[in-house]
């Protein structure tokens, strides 16, 4: 909702949003857009996030029959459609009245797909035709990086266009959010001296936090040169249940299984507060679109550690926003987790967050977006 809140800044955008009835109690109110809800249900792929029933879609082409916009931006497309309603909400209408009709690109569903057992097996003769067809029925589609713009115009869709949808709250991410005293609450015995590696997200297949576990054991220790700080892995997210357990009995095997710590999902400001109290943020996701997350922890200053696939080596510049690692090699992000927590924190730490400041800031993005928003819809007047 934080672009939301943005783009409402604008005095000649008048802003409505639909959102799931089962999330609207938890929406935050922003007096300049008008918030719609539609019937919803938990996605059985993933339950915390909330898809249109076959109802709730039906209400979504009324509400904005009911609004007459200029524009129609549908910013989850893939879940609005796989197992849930099977619909595109508000393209019908928005073909019958000649309005731009705007989709967004934000996961590399077909790579994600791989990495699930049973869906590997389908991805080609049925995922990779379904996300063709749904991203062909935009007129525009917005990808979140330069990468990600590829992808899509592979899957065929009409126009491309990239703009980082998912800005960073800079206020609210930022080096003086880090606070280690509240850390030590999450790690108990974290000393003053100790460093931190934090995993932050869903834990889900294609996040491959496995490789993480097994690259921490890696990492090259010299416990006598630093007075004897520990170093900790601190793994922050929920998700798939059984995936969980077998990361914890995987961490129970490691030579350092002390110093690996697991915690539920943090919100609001405690997002930003464990991002910035952290010493690096690890990443080895491969098929990451732009990751938000990575760019948050930049933000608060933090080196970051990722792949070298997907978006990330479109903003993580090796040793001077942060580090690179082979994709799925454990030992090379290892090697890729020591260099970060042995370098200049201070210099990556200001590049990174200029980085994010320049490029990803709210205000930067809904400049963008309002631009885009109004060109889309001269043209069709």
């Amino acid at each position: 909702m934080d672009r939301v809140r943005h783009l409402a800044r604008f005095p000649d955008i008048d802003v409505h949003v639909i959102v799931p009835n089962r999330k609207a109690s938890k929406m935050p109110k922003i007096p300049q857009a008008t918030l719609h809800t539609y019937e919803s249900k938990p996605w059985p792929v993933y339950p915390a996030f909330h898809v249109p029933t076959r109802r709730g879609g039906r209400q979504i082409d009324e509400t904005i029959s009911g609004i007459h916009p200029d524009v129609v931006f549908n910013t989850d497309l893939e879940r609005g459609t796989f197992l849930s309603s099977f619909r595109r909400p508000g393209r019908s209408w928005a073909r019958r009245h000649g309005v731009p009709y705007l989709g967004y690109y934000h996961t590399d569903f077909y790579g994600f797909a791989a990495a699930y057992p049973g869906w590997k097996h389908v991805v080609n003769f049925a995922v990779l035709p379904a996300l063709r067809s749904i991203y062909q029925s935009p007129d525009l589609v917005i990808a979140a990086s330069p990468t990600a713009a590829l992808e899509v115009e592979k899957l065929r869709a009409r126009r491309v266009t990239q703009i980082p949808f998912d800005g960073v709250d800079t206020e609210a991410f930022t080096p003086a959010a880090r606070d280690r005293q509240w850390l030590s609450g999450l790690i108990p015995g974290l000393g003053p001296q100790d460093q931190v590696i934090l995993s932050f997200g869903r834990i889900a297949p294609e996040k491959h936090i496995e490789d993480t576990l097994t690259a921490f054991d890696a990492i090259p220790r010299q416990p006598d040169s630093n007075g004897g700080a520990r170093l900790w892995l601190l793994v922050v997210g929920e998700g798939d249940p059984a995936l969980e357990r077998s990361l914890r009995r995987q961490a129970a095997q490691l030579d350092h299984c002390a110093d690996v710590v697991f915690h539920g999902f943090l919100h609001g400001p405690e997002r930003a507060r464990v991002l910035a109290s952290a010493d690096i943020y690890v990443l080895p996701s491969t098929h990451e679109t732009f990751s938000i997350t990575t760019t948050e922890a930049m933000a608060c200053g933090v080196p970051v550690v990722c792949a070298r696939s997907g978006a990330m080596p479109t903003y993580v510049t090796e040793a001077t926003t942060g580090f690179l690692h082979r994709p799925r090699d454990p030992l090379d992000q290892a090697q890729a987790m020591h260099r970060a927590l042995c370098c200049d924190r201070q210099s990556i730490g200001r590049a990174a967050r200029q980085t994010v400041s320049d490029r990803f800031s709210h205000g930067t993005i809904s400049l963008s977006l309002r631009e885009l928003f109004y060109r889309e819809a001269v043209q069709v007047t």
